[in-house]
């Protein structure tokens, strides 16, 4: 299987997970794909395919949120890639 790399547009798409996170209620909600690619200006295809990237790469994982919507949070791996 052919291990994608990180690429400077993958690290924006990662970056852009990272400081859209907000807390609703007492927890914190990660971004849904519309909103990461309205913030980049991209569609919301492109943002799935660096998606599919960074789940491969372990950098981020889905998670269902209450009511059905699937949103992405970054891994300790991805927090590895921004250096936090």
């Amino acid at each position: 299987m052919n291990v994608p790399k990180m690429t400077p547009s993958r690290l924006r798409v990662l970056r852009a997970f990272d400081k859209i996170t907000f807390y609703s209620g007492s927890f914190l909600m990660p971004p849904s794909i519309r909103e990461v690619a309205i913030r980049l200006d991209k569609s919301s295809t492109t943002i799935f395919e660096h998606i599919k990237h960074l789940e491969r790469l372990k950098a981020i994982c889905a998670t269902d949120i209450k009511g059905g919507s699937r949103r992405y949070r970054i891994t300790s791996i991805g927090k590895e890639w921004l250096g936090s």
